[in-house]
């Protein structure tokens, strides 16, 4: 399997354009996949930058109904025309940030689009090729993601948003585990135990968002007995092969960087994965 990050929050030194979005270049064998199309129009070009023609995916992923990772979804729809789009039944609800108690919409699954024949929901889990499209199993909250400032409209109100919407890719390879997950709002640990628990295999490579990033990533947006719990986690999991970005935002990847004696890596536009 090949990956390779085709948008992310943090500029490098080339010609790809950057944004506060995510995605992914997946090519397994033969098959060709997206997951996520970032903000905006950007994944085009960084697509054609990097050599890849959207033309050419067979399927799309979307990780969870927030504008960084679907706001290209519509740009796509109008140059690749065959490629199915999978994503999770939830995302039909609209999802909103809160700020000094103001919702501001952050979903962007429109009605239109859901109506789509091209569209495939994912009710819990689905194999797609040699894929499996997942969603957190375990459910425990204490290890959901710092931010408390999502919602989400059911039955017309507005609620914590506990990101049912979420899923994610896992790639099996050599009796181990691949995990490739977006911004992890569900807590990266219930979703490697998730794998853990459906596939009872040890976890290879995990290439992740966690969610740790505040002020534009300068600062972190948990507590210290939250980031503790989760750097003894990776510890404890002998986690050789662990890989972040996006929203982990620069001050926690430094965090992380210092606490895990190096043994991350931050996985930038334009770099490659071979697993």
């Amino acid at each position: 399997m090949k990956i390779i990050n085709i948008v992310d929050d943090i500029k490098t030194g080339n010609s790809l354009n950057h944004e506060h979005g995510l995605s992914f270049y997946i090519e397994n064998n033969s098959a060709k996949y997206l997951f996520d199309t970032g903000a905006s129009k950007n994944f085009l070009h960084n697509s054609k930058s990097l050599g890849i023609d959207i033309k050419d995916i067979d399927a799309l992923f979307i990780s969870h109904n927030h504008y960084d990772h679907i706001g290209g979804l519509q740009h796509f729809m109008n140059i690749n025309e065959k490629a199915k789009i999978y994503i999770k039944e939830d995302a039909i609800y609209k999802t909103f940030y809160n700020i000094v108690e103001v919702n501001y919409p952050v979903g962007k699954f429109h009605k239109e689009i859901s109506l789509s024949d091209r569209i495939v929901f994912v009710k819990d889990n689905i194999e797609v090729g040699q894929i499996y499209l997942m969603s957190d199993i375990i459910g425990n909250k204490n290890n959901f993601c710092q931010g408390k400032s999502f919602y989400i409209k059911k039955d017309d109100e507005i609620v914590k948003d506990e990101f049912t919407h979420e899923m994610f890719v896992v790639h099996i390879k050599d009796e181990k585990a691949n995990i490739i997950s977006a911004c992890s709002h569900r807590g990266i640990i219930n979703i490697i135990e998730t794998v853990k628990t459906k596939f009872n295999l040890s976890i290879n490579y995990v290439i992740a968002g966690f969610h740790l990033s505040a002020k534009g990533g300068s600062s972190i947006n948990c507590s210290p007995e939250y980031f503790k719990v989760l750097v003894e986690y990776f510890k404890s999991n002998n986690l050789k092969n662990l890989y972040t970005c996006h929203c982990t935002g620069k001050y926690a990847y430094s965090k992380l960087t210092e606490e895990l004696d190096g043994n991350i890596n931050y996985f930038n536009m334009g770099d490659e994965i071979n697993i």
